[in-house]
């Protein structure tokens, strides 16, 4: 149902019944879906990394992150991410997140902080990005 109502309005959209603001909008709020879709189906992979790492087998966070950027990359691939550039700059800054905490230059909570902004430049850089689309 959820699909039905997103292509109908993506199909009023894109006819040009929607007024502008309503369509940056609409264009907003699937790309959160869609960055928190990828997210839902990296989380079982940065599982099983992280879980390796709780196991002896990775001796550091940027080992699991190793691990577990691919997976990243692969979930934003399979939702249809258009901009995949983003993307792989967001696994290489949470590699160099975790490499800083490994090497103690920043604390827990100064990772914690610096990974969710990485996700939420993430989200921003797309908005914009889908706002100069449409000013084209």
């Amino acid at each position: 149902m959820k699909t039905l109502l997103t292509l109908a309005i993506m199909t009023a959209a894109l006819s040009g019944c929607l007024p502008m603001q309503q369509q940056s909008e609409l264009l907003r709020v699937q790309r959160d879906e869609q960055i928190d879709d990828a997210e839902g189906l990296a989380i079982a992979g940065k599982r099983i990394c992280t879980n390796k790492r709780h196991a002896g087998v990775f001796k550091t966070l940027a080992e699991s992150a190793y691990c577990s950027n691919p997976i990243i990359i692969s979930s934003y691939e399979r939702v249809k991410f258009p901009y995949m550039d983003l993307v792989k700059e967001y696994t290489q800054k949470r590699l160099e997140i975790l490499q800083a905490r490994d090497k103690k230059k920043i604390t827990e909570e100064q990772c914690t902080k610096e990974m969710s902004e990485s996700l939420i430049y993430l989200t921003a850089e797309s908005h914009i990005r889908d706002l100069e689309g449409q000013s084209k």
